[in-house]
């Protein structure tokens, strides 16, 4: 037997937690049950010896449920229950890195700099070649492909789900019913609760423009649709108004954390505050959480590269659609021969932008490696990475540990 590769251990006083970085679950144990799972697989012991270590049959048969449901957890591996963790089965796809609004928050700067347009058919055609089950096409704006109606129908013709994520301003009457034929969600950014806070980021008229988009989706059958609204000091506090919203247009909903990174990067101070003490970034973390953690079940995973990768409009692979970074670049789509080699035997894993990347997953990321509860920001990665870049980790993290320390280690 042995410890997962993918494992993390935190502990406070007498207590350890193993957690699976790869399914998110967890384990809470003694640290005297887990010196002994260490000695046991240190010194190699086979597990059918394993229990004439003990004396007391209760404690006999305690360990042996323990074991086996570490087994169960793929914590621990035996010749029984090693599996490959690299099993893609979703993608996404940046079709253009150019767009029809300046968002101020845009964390890609979309539609700033030379106009990128991705060659999607060759593309597609590779990935598909991995079966893959989920296509995610995005941006800059996709819509503004001309041949937007092509490439949702070639996709379509390769992999199963494909999945659309828009402004929804260029959604009219005719477009909207090849969307819904070749689509099977709409993801829409609006980034307010009305009118008014929507063009504080997204410029006049897009609120307006974004709601007949849904009607016109929703009148050829669309039923997949949601808004995202990025929380910042002037929505933090109107989180339950653009619930209300999306109920209403019988859409679902999204909340996205603040990317400081491209205009995101140079409106920052706009948006959020970057001061140590800053209560309303507490309470954006107050409504973050309250509405989608539960530390009673699962913690942070993260699927880049293990389950999903991004092709960028420069043709790069990426690990994830967030991470479109040129710290995180792995590998021109062009120059892989055999994809399903490439993917199924982890040869991602030789690239600077892998290593780049794997430098800030879950406890390996050197400013939260000794924190007893990294495990459970429930958030993702890149964030955590950028915050700490442009200098806010701290104002960040100091109100959430607080808060998650008393629900982990209770």
């Amino acid at each position: 037997m042995k410890f997962n590769n993918e494992i993390n251990k935190m502990r406070n006083n007498n207590i350890i937690i193993l957690n699976n970085n790869n399914t998110g679950e967890w384990i809470k144990l003694s640290r005297e049950c887990y010196e002994l799972l260490e000695r046991i697989i240190s010194e190699r012991i086979e597990e059918d010896k394993v229990y004439s270590l003990f004396v007391n049959e209760e404690d006999k048969n305690y360990f042996k449920l323990l074991i086996k449901r570490l087994k169960e957890m793929n914590i621990i591996l035996s010749t029984d229950n090693i599996k490959n963790t690299n099993s893609i089965t979703g993608a996404s796809i940046s079709v253009t890195n150019n767009c029809n609004l300046r968002c101020k928050h845009c964390c890609l700067s979309a539609g700033n700099s030379k106009i990128e347009m991705l060659d999607a058919y060759p593309v597609l055609d590779k990935i598909s070649r991995i079966n893959i089950r989920q296509l995610v096409i995005t941006g800059g704006e996709p819509l503004l492909r001309k041949d937007i109606i092509n490439i949702m129908r070639y996709a379509k013709e390769r992999i199963p789900q494909i999945s659309l994520l828009t402004n929804g301003t260029l959604i009219d009457n005719s477009l909207a019913k090849f969307i819904a034929i070749f689509c099977q969600a709409v993801s829409i950014s609006l980034d307010g609760y009305d009118s008014k806070s929507c063009s504080m980021i997204r410029g006049q008229g897009i609120y307006e423009q974004v709601i007949k988009s849904i009607k016109y989706l929703q009148e050829y059958g669309m039923k997949n649709i949601s808004l995202s609204m990025t929380i910042t000091r002037f929505t933090f506090n109107h989180v339950e108004e653009f619930k209300e919203l999306c109920k209403n247009l019988g859409v679902g909903y999204v909340l996205r954390r603040y990317a400081p990174t491209g205009r995101g990067y140079d409106n920052m101070k706009c948006f959020i505050d970057t001061v140590e003490d800053n209560r309303k970034l507490k309470k954006e973390l107050k409504i973050k959480y309250t509405d989608s953690y539960s530390v009673k079940s699962y913690n942070t995973t993260c699927g880049a590269l293990k389950y999903q990768f991004h092709v960028g409009s420069d043709g790069w692979i990426y690990p994830c659609s967030g991470s479109e970074l040129s710290e995180f670049k792995i590998e021109l789509l062009n120059n892989i021969d055999d994809i399903e080699d490439y993917f199924k035997n982890s040869r991602f894993q030789y690239s600077e932008g892998y290593r780049n990347f794997s430098n800030i997953l879950t406890g390996k990321f050197l400013p939260c490696s000794n924190c007893n509860i990294c495990s459970f920001c429930r958030g993702c990665p890149i964030y955590t990475y950028l915050y700490k870049k442009h200098g806010i980790l701290q104002s960040y993290c100091k109100n959430k540990k607080q808060k998650l320390e008393n629900l982990i280690w209770e």
